[in-house]
């Protein structure tokens, strides 16, 4: 458990919702991993987007490369 704690000491931060711009750039800036607004409605490419996140957080291969 101490493993699996150790590697999300760090997690990955997503934001959504109604997101100027220039705060966008300011929030990937600070660290902010992904910003999703509405014109990021297709659920299934948001989705995507987290996954692909969280795999490359972990160092995992992307599947869609296999």
């Amino acid at each position: 458990m101490r493993v699996l704690m150790l590697s999300w000491e760090y997690p990955p931060v997503v934001v959504g919702g109604i997101v100027p711009p220039e705060d966008e750039k300011v929030l990937l800036s600070k660290g902010v991993a992904r910003v999703f607004t509405p014109k990021d409605y297709e659920l299934t490419e948001i989705m995507d987007g987290i996954v692909s996140l969280v795999r490359e957080t972990h160092g995992l291969a992307d599947v869609r490369d296999s």
